[in-house]
């Protein structure tokens, strides 16, 4: 699968599940060729950008394994390292919106001497989808640090998850 088909994947799979189905978007009205642009836009960084919440995994759960061959740490610090990077992400990278919003936020009217019309910012439509992006990986580790702690707090009540420990 090539990159042109693996964006169209996202597009057409993805991208819609983070419109909001609790928003209205009666108020808005971007144009509809701004509003697949904009899906596009989004669907390129998701491809993008995976990397960050790879990498972000890893560099959070890693050290916390390493202290845990050491010394005995209690399971639900995993999900809390998890918890406490998720809202990290949250707080300093983002702002969840959908293409309406996004497209909505990057149109300008052009003046009348080049015929008054909506155009699309692909900078700021770029960086408004980078910030969803960012707002989605959040989420998901989220929520997979609190689901490791509801786990581990039933199955490893007073172990840790690595039961081998150098310095204990």
């Amino acid at each position: 699968m090539d990159r042109k088909d693996k964006i169209e994947w996202i597009s057409q799979n993805l991208v819609p599940l983070i419109d909001s189905p609790y928003k209205d978007h009666s108020s808005v009205n971007p144009d509809d060729d701004h509003v697949k642009q904009v899906q596009e836009i989004i669907a390129e960084t998701y491809l993008d950008e995976w990397r960050f919440g790879l990498s972000t995994l890893l560099k959070s759960v890693v050290p916390v394994m390493f202290l845990d061959i050491l010394y005995p740490i209690p399971a639900e610090i995993y999900g809390l390292v998890l918890s406490m990077v998720g809202t990290w992400i949250l707080l300093v990278e983002t702002d969840l919106m959908g293409r309406f919003t996004i497209a909505d936020e990057s149109e300008y009217l052009t003046g009348a001497t080049f015929g008054g019309e909506k155009r699309l910012n692909d900078k700021k439509a770029k960086q408004l989808a980078k910030t969803t992006v960012a707002t989605n990986i959040g989420l998901v580790l989220l929520s997979l640090g609190f689901l490791i702690q509801i786990v581990a707090s039933i199955l490893f009540p007073d172990t840790g998850i690595i039961h081998f420990n150098l310095l204990a």
